[in-house]
């Protein structure tokens, strides 16, 4: 499959409820390789918005949870006896700690989540959705 271009967006967090958002698109020619092309284009618009390496350094690590293996809760975690969806307020409060402490896009708090529990923070039970907010708060930069 051939790429033709490649669209690479970036939205920053600029604190009291405003964000900058920036997007590019680069057109890919048959013997450039859409890897490099996607590399080149992410470094252009980090470096345009000033984004350093500081400031998307990893956030806390974390293991693969399985059925009957669920990670362990962090410390200071509100542990939640039963099930159910997580609520809005535990969803907004993932959202809110990866924009404000790991200054993480929407994507990146998405991909956190899925490596952890393989569910968006939406689909998290109130349990999971306690777990790692938990995790998120106690780990730092």
């Amino acid at each position: 499959m051939f790429i033709k271009s490649i669209t690479y967006g970036r939205v920053r967090n600029l604190g009291n409820y405003q964000s900058e958002r920036l997007e590019a698109t680069i057109e890919i020619d048959r013997e450039e390789s859409s890897d490099d092309a996607l590399l080149s284009l992410r470094n252009w618009v980090r470096a345009q918005m000033g984004i350093t390496d500081e400031e998307l350094a990893p956030g806390p690590p974390v293991e693969k949870a399985t059925q009957q293996d669920p990670p362990p809760a962090a410390p200071g975690a509100v542990q939640v006896v039963g099930g159910g969806q997580a609520t809005p307020a535990q969803v907004n409060a993932i959202y809110s700690i990866g924009r404000r402490k790991y200054r993480w896009d929407d994507d990146e708090i998405d991909t956190y989540c899925r490596n952890a529990f393989d569910k968006l923070p939406v689909d998290l039970t109130k349990q999971q959705a306690s777990e790692l907010i938990g995790t998120m708060n106690t780990h730092t930069r």
